[in-house]
């Protein structure tokens, strides 16, 4: 990637000097070895020649990371062998003509003048000022419910699709041999595709599919098995291939710089995967089943027990009622959080908890909690509760599990006074001071008279998980 001006700047004065230069070199030799081993670490070498191997591509091709490539070329493998004729590659200019030309053409419907493309003096597209390079998606993508926010202290149900989009492909029989394209309306709305009934015989895509995931099946069934460490480190670099491989179809499908795209059959793969995860939802609300959120493939079950056993118990019977309505798709228990702080759509951190010889052992996990940069402010107090760069991550520890009192690592004391800061994050959160949206209402600010016990009475019950109790001061 071609440096920054303030960069390049920073590095051309340090050509100056010997003891700037040799700082710069060992700078960049450090770069070069985080960069091997990080290579070494993700096992990029084996795992691309395993994918090159499966797509038939150029190794190199794979080592950029090309992936709608790898399926492109896996794809024409396969309609080569069954005797089809491909689709031409669109190229860019080709793609940008096309579109300039259905804008033009809608205008003239409406009656409205034709606009000129807004270029600038070399030629290219110019774009405004508020403008990024990020399109809006032509099409809805996967069902995203608004989460309940709050501190959950019984055990929470993570349940999730295996490898949804592929399942699909496989449960609804999508491919370009068995749909029929659909065609706009006279307002120029595009219809969503229906699937072919059950008599028509199986597409490419779906064969192509169910041939990867019955030889990971295999190569999983071998993993289990084998005893060599080196045979076992190639079988699992294969099944990850393969893996790989299944979960790209869709990708190559929605990608407009595909040879393969195809917006009526992406399209339709969503609205089916959007209809099995509310499908789920509806059978754990009519199970008496407390959903907390739930996005694109899996969803959250609060189960309202402190028992790890009653907990999976009320999860198996969830799997088995959404199982039985599929025969490709399958929904399974991916975790078992023993307590779980929810502030927003895919922000949250949890304890996950697994029985191991008899011991529940817990680990944490966080999604999209930034550590390094942010202090998040209290909107009651208007203060910083914690330092991120350093106490943020044991005051999350301490909050999902409130039994430990963190210390700091450096002074070796408690970080904050408990019964005062604790309570009023978590009154703040449940109450949706904290992770609501900007367009919520300002929270008053509190006095120093007022005590946590005060402000926990304020906030409603019903709005309010029940919170655990926690250690005195």
């Amino acid at each position: 990637r071609r440096p920054s001006p303030q960069t390049s700047q920073a590095i051309a004065p340090m050509f100056e000097e010997t003891s700037q230069l040799l700082q710069l070199v060992r700078c960049c030799e450090n770069d070069a070895f985080l960069s091997l081993q990080l290579m070494f670490k993700m096992q990029v070498l084996p795992l691309t020649k395993q994918l090159t191997n499966l797509a038939g591509n150029l190794w190199s091709k794979s080592l950029q990371g090309k992936r709608a490539e790898r399926i492109e070329y896996l794809l024409l493998h396969e309609f080569h062998r069954l005797k089809y004729i491909k689709p031409d590659k669109e190229t860019y200019a080709t793609r940008q003509a096309k579109e300039g030309k259905k804008r033009k053409q809608a205008a003239a419907d409406r009656g409205e003048p034709e606009e000129p493309d807004a270029d600038d003096d070399e030629g290219g597209p110019r774009r405004g000022g508020g403008q990024t390079g990020r399109k809006k998606p032509a099409y809805a993508g996967g069902l995203v419910l608004e989460p309940k926010r709050g501190f959950y202290d019984h055990y929470v149900l993570l349940l999730d699709f295996n490898s949804l989009y592929p399942s699909i492909v496989q449960e609804y029989n999508i491919c370009f041999t068995t749909i029929k394209r659909p065609t706009p309306d006279d307002e120029g709305n595009m219809p969503l595709a229906l699937p072919p009934p059950p008599s028509v015989a199986e597409g490419v895509l779906p064969k192509v599919i169910g041939q990867l995931v019955a030889r990971r099946r295999e190569v999983k069934n071998l993993l289990k098995v084998e005893r060599d460490a080196q045979r076992k480190a190639q079988l699992d670099i294969r099944q990850k291939a393969l893996k790989i491989m299944a979960n790209s179809m869709y990708g190559c499908l929605g990608f407009s710089g595909s040879r393969f795209h195809a917006r009526a059959l992406a399209e339709l793969i969503t609205a089916r995967g959007r209809e099995a995860l509310q499908h789920a939802v509806d059978i754990a609300t009519n199970q008496n089943m407390e959903v907390i959120y739930g996005d694109t493939d899996s969803v959250m079950i609060h189960s309202a027990t402190d028992d790890l056993a009653a907990a999976r118990k009320m999860a198996n019977i969830l799997k088995q009622e959404v199982n039985k309505h599929y025969r490709c798709m399958e929904i399974d228990i991916d975790g078992m959080m023993k307590s779980m702080l929810l502030l927003k759509k895919k922000k949250y951190a949890a304890l996950l908890a697994e029985e191991k010889n008899g011991q529940i052992v817990t680990t944490r996990e966080t999604k999209v909690f930034d550590f390094s940069t942010q202090t998040p402010t209290s909107r009651i107090c208007r203060t910083p509760l914690f330092p991120i760069s350093q106490n943020g991550i044991l005051f999350l520890e301490y909050f999902i599990s409130p039994l430990r009192q963190p210390t700091s690592p450096i002074c070796r004391t408690p970080l904050f006074p408990i019964s005062q800061n604790v309570i009023l994050f978590r009154v703040s959160i449940s109450s949706g001071e904290i992770g609501a949206p900007s367009r919520a209402r300002a929270a008053p600010r509190c006095s120093t008279s007022s005590s946590p016990a005060s402000l926990a009475r304020r906030s409603s019950p019903r709005s309010r998980p029940s919170f655990a109790t926690l250690p005195p001061r």
